[in-house]
């Protein structure tokens, strides 16, 4: 089997059956384990990395690079500040401004790259809002810990259930259907299920190479200039 038809076997975004999500997250999980696929996460980082460092562009929602709408983040906008109240709510900006356009742009040169089918660019909205934000910064801090017990943590379904303030009486095909595939075939979440169909969700491959490679160091790169340029005196 060729790499493309792999590829598109594994980056589906629909199932119709427990036992097509089943085949699906397998998949994935032995795709994003590749080590050419792994390699090719490493160069999209990179690249990604230093689009955003340039910062001359914005990600539209399928991840293309727009500069008609200006820079992804506005940092010619701001004034000088030393309160700290400000710098808190400009590096709070920063992370979600940085979180969307990065992890946008990340899954969009993945499908250049050929890692995702094309259909991906529609999935994208799923992966990028701030309640997938604060999942992917609870599973990173939960893999990147030294405490094994810590490190080996994982989140069911139910746990996102009330993560995303759904109803008790929410269907877990939804979630499993609406979220969980699309999170997976993106390499997102690494899912494990056991013999009696109980899903246990890590942080994925795509997600550890995404923070260590471009949120992380990109954050680092704009932190120094949240202060702002002082006003020139007349």
């Amino acid at each position: 089997m060729n790499k493309e038809v792999l590829m598109n076997k594994v980056t589906k975004f629909s199932v119709s059956a427990s036992e097509s999500a089943h085949s699906l997250v397998a998949k994935a999980n032995d795709w994003y384990r590749r080590s050419e696929v792994r390699a090719e996460l490493g160069r999209i980082g990179g690249d990604v990395r230093e689009w955003l460092e340039r910062n001359k562009e914005s990600a539209d929602r399928y991840g293309d690079g727009r500069i008609r709408d200006g820079s992804w983040l506005p940092i010619s906008g701001w004034d000088h500040t030393e309160d700290d109240i400000r710098l808190d709510l400009r590096l709070a900006g920063t992370r979600n401004r940085l979180f969307e356009h990065g992890l946008r742009r990340y899954l969009n040169r993945m499908v250049y790259a050929g890692l995702l089918s094309g259909e991906a660019h529609e999935r994208f909205d799923v992966a990028v809002t701030f309640e997938m934000k604060a999942l992917h910064e609870e599973l990173i801090g939960y893999r990147l810990s030294t405490i094994p017990r810590v490190q080996s943590k994982t989140v069911s379904l139910t746990d996102l259930r009330d993560r995303f303030n759904m109803s008790a009486n929410t269907n877990m095909t939804k979630i499993r259907d609406g979220r969980l595939v699309v999170m997976a075939a993106f390499g997102l979440w690494s899912v494990r299920i056991d013999r009696y169909g109980h899903y246990a969700i890590r942080a994925g491959e795509v997600a550890v190479t995404f923070h260590r490679a471009v949120f992380a160091p990109v954050l680092a790169h704009f932190k120094p200039l949240l202060n702002g340029k002082p006003s020139e005196e007349k």
